[in-house]
């Protein structure tokens, strides 16, 4: 009788049964700590560097155990060898430089849709410049969709007449009193007090505003006021980044 296959399947079996042990382990731990939480479980002590850890421990408990339980072709060891370690190698690039692809990403995606908020989940918000040079998103306020253009030489946020009363404002009431500088010339608006306004995942509340008078304003603007409230704002090449 031959023990050599079976020596081989035990192995298989063994190191199939290492690797789901300690990737279960590295679950459970995981959950236990969860990244970003700051805390640490009195079972399981953790820290940031898991992802290479469980990667590398699971592929050479694997290794480990086929080798001591069969007899082992060199030459496919060798091979395996080189296998796996460039697999971890890969796990463990990718992991490392993950930030940046997803930055790469989002740049990407805002180039390719003018007008779209395109957030990190972190605060940031980048928007393209559109064809005409404008940084033109489509935002909200008080829950209506508004396109707005983000405008340094706006003092205040100012809403087209139509965008006000979409958002539930009756400008029909308004005290059109506080003269503004428009592409039209001097107009007059009407001071509100925004309970929301949304880009993105950015939301500013209880923002001071201003209405213009129907056909004064061709674009909602976004001024000064409520680039003031956020912690920074940058632009780069075609790109402005806002910051929470």
């Amino acid at each position: 009788m031959n023990a050599g296959p079976n020596l081989s399947r035990l192995a298989r079996t063994i190191a199939g049964i290492a690797l789901l042990a300690v990737c279960a382990w590295a679950v459970v731990a995981y959950l236990a700590n969860p990244p970003g939480t700051g805390s640490r479980s009195t079972l399981v002590s953790l820290d940031s560097s898991l992802p290479q850890a469980v990667a590398l421990g699971a592929i050479a408990v694997a290794l480990i155990a086929s080798l001591a339980l069969s007899r082992p072709r060199w030459r496919s060891v060798g091979a395996a060898v080189l296998l796996w370690g460039g697999l971890a190698g890969l796990l463990v690039a990718g992991y490392a430089s993950w930030s940046d692809l997803g930055a790469v990403g989002r740049r990407t995606l805002a180039a390719l849709a003018p007008g779209y908020a395109v957030s990190d989940g972190s605060g940031a918000v980048t928007i393209a410049r559109d064809s005409a040079g404008h940084f033109a998103v489509t935002g909200s306020v008080d829950g209506a969709p508004t396109r707005f253009m983000i405008d340094t030489g706006a003092s205040s946020v100012v809403l087209t007449s139509a965008d006000a009363a979409n958002a539930g404002i009756a400008t029909d009431t308004l005290d059109y009193s506080r003269p503004v500088q428009t592409a039209n010339g001097v107009g007059w608006a009407a001071p509100v007090t925004i309970d929301r306004l949304s880009i993105g995942d950015l939301t500013l509340q209880n923002l001071p505003a201003l209405v213009a008078r129907p056909g004064a304003l061709d674009t909602s603007l976004i001024g000064m006021n409520a680039l003031n409230q956020l912690s920074g704002f940058s632009v780069s090449g075609n790109t402005m980044t806002l910051t929470r």
